[in-house]
């Protein structure tokens, strides 16, 4: 038998799909009075070279979550884990209506969705896993899966206090660097080391902090106490603010033609290097898709008047380059609106794919 404490995946398992059961042929449960210190199972002839304390509890259960029988979600929590932080556990209010639905974790994913591979590598976009993200990203891709399956009902999910205690002992001591982003960023002239985002960086991290939130507001309707869920919210809104932070001072600080999608790095580009090439727009000569707005105007009204600014020929090509004019009449005040589209217009807006296509169709 393994020394460690038992687990929940431990109790929750019944004897005949229990992991020892090849090993044992009965399994014993011994319930210890409420804030009890955990007991240790041992045996005096386990060999330390072989033993699992170490081995992490994500691992743990991918190695065993195979074989767990599906649990109730709906169960009472014997136990209600809390943020490893303990300034965390005084919520600023125990009402959840009082808690925004969106948090900082949502505004620092609609900041990354449309950030894409720079042309050129660069540090803070590894094309491989690398640490301190290696590490992490497996814990988060077993809380994400474990977030499906309980909300599903699927066969192999965990109840809540299984998730809160991987997202509390496994997970935030791997993301815990996010914590000090604000502050390196203030300190150095370039992204810090530990700074990656995309698929092999943040983009991962910010999706599971995003999920555990919406999971959150599901708190009571999981036997979870108002106020535990409010701790938790703001847990989650702690590492969420740093990312926001960092996203925000990163893309400052770098070029948008970095990272922008690849038909409008090319507009940037094009208008940055060779701005001489062109006239500045007069007001008379404003285009006339700078008078609509990304939150009320239907895609319709944005292709019909780029076709008239850009002066599309039947192929959808621009047919006369003089309409190319910069300022704020012009080019740049087109893209002040591709800006809004691609970092403030909400994704689940109705206007967002079909403007999202119509203004990379006309670069």
């Amino acid at each position: 038998m393994r020394n460690k404490p038992v687990s929940i995946w431990d109790l929750e398992a019944a004897a005949a799909t229990h992991r020892q059961a090849k090993s044992f042929r009965k399994c014993v449960y011994i319930a210890l009075p409420k804030n009890s210190i955990n007991l240790p199972l041992s045996s005096p002839a386990e060999d330390a070279a072989t033993r699992e304390d170490d081995q992490p509890a994500w691992e743990r259960m991918e190695e065993d979550e195979e074989d767990l029988p599906q649990s109730s979600f709906n169960s009472t929590l014997k136990k209600e884990p809390s943020p490893k932080n303990p300034s965390a556990c005084k919520a600023k209010t125990s009402e959840l209506d009082d808690v925004p639905q969106a948090g900082p974790i949502d505004d620092a994913l609609r900041l990354h969705v449309n950030m894409t591979r720079p042309s050129s590598n660069r540090h803070w976009w590894p094309i491989h896993p690398i640490e301190p993200y290696a590490t992490a990203q497996k814990i988060v891709s077993t809380i994400q899966r474990q977030l499906h399956r309980i909300q599903n009902q699927s066969a192999g999910a965990l109840n809540t206090e299984g998730i809160l205690n991987l997202v509390e002992f496994d997970m935030i001591p791997e993301i815990a660097f996010i914590l000090g982003f604000p502050e390196e960023f203030v300190a150095q002239t370039a992204p810090p080391k530990k700074f990656c985002i995309g698929p092999n960086g943040l983009e991962p991290i910010i999706h599971v902090l995003c999920h555990l939130r919406r999971f959150l507001f599901l708190g009571p309707n999981f036997d979870l106490s108002t106020a535990l869920v409010v701790c938790w919210v703001e847990e989650v809104d702690k590492y969420g603010a740093a990312i926001y932070s960092a996203l925000f001072s990163f893309r400052i600080g770098v070029e948008r033609d970095e990272y922008d999608p690849s038909q409008f790095v090319l507009m940037r580009k094009i208008m940055r290097v060779n701005s001489a090439m062109f006239p500045e727009a007069e007001e008379s000569e404003r285009f006339t898709v700078l008078g609509l707005s990304v939150w009320s105007d239907k895609p319709e009204s944005f292709a019909a008047r780029l076709a008239v600014d850009f002066e599309l020929d039947g192929e959808g090509r621009i047919s006369n380059n003089n309409c190319l004019r910069l300022g704020r009449h012009g080019l740049d005040g087109f893209m002040y609106l591709v800006d809004d589209i691609l970092d403030v217009l909400p994704i689940n807006h109705d206007s967002y794919i079909h403007c999202h296509e119509y203004e990379a169709d006309s670069l």
